[in-house]
């Protein structure tokens, strides 16, 4: 089992390894999902722990250091448009404004930058489960578009918010 708790400063210690940060009087939110074995469940908790850092830190890297961050399967979710296919979605998207648009890789990134919010812990729960639970700070935080999307780039299905 690969469990991976950080406390409300962030750093890993064997206090909070396991324990949810609700002990500290943070407010936990957390997100359920299914993720299809523990191969991808490695890929995405590298990635999780490098986006963690960073707010932790504030400590933002250009887009080739997040691209090392990821596999190449992860990356291949993300929308690489062309500027007609850009032009296309936004006149969609003017036209309907409840198109769903695919996230950009570098948008994931500014979006889990600019939330006001904590990234305390991405665990692997029991057979192919998964959790990954948050605190906000304020609200708004932000929303969690950016956290199913990072799920949804690792193969992660029947994503649930619970708290948010």
């Amino acid at each position: 089992m690969c469990v991976t708790s950080l406390c409300t400063r962030g750093a890993p210690d064997a206090w909070s390894r396991g324990r949810s940060t609700a002990a500290l009087g943070a407010k936990v939110e957390h997100i359920a999902f299914v993720v299809p074995n523990e191969e991808r469940f490695h890929a995405l908790h590298r990635a999780f722990q490098s986006l963690a850092e960073a707010k932790r830190s504030d400590a933002w890297h250009d887009d080739g250091y997040w691209e090392q961050q990821f596999d190449p399967q992860s990356l291949g979710y993300f929308w690489n448009p062309t500027p007609e296919e850009v032009e296309a979605a936004v006149a969609r998207w003017r036209d309907n404004p409840k198109t769903p648009l695919r996230w950009l890789f570098g948008s994931m990134i500014d979006a889990f930058r600019n939330g006001d919010y904590e990234l305390l812990s991405c665990t692997f729960e029991a057979p192919n489960r998964g959790r990954l639970e948050f605190s906000p700070n304020g609200h708004p935080s932000g929303g969690t578009g950016c956290m199913v999307a990072l799920l949804e780039a690792f193969g992660c299905t029947n994503i649930t918010t619970h708290g948010a």
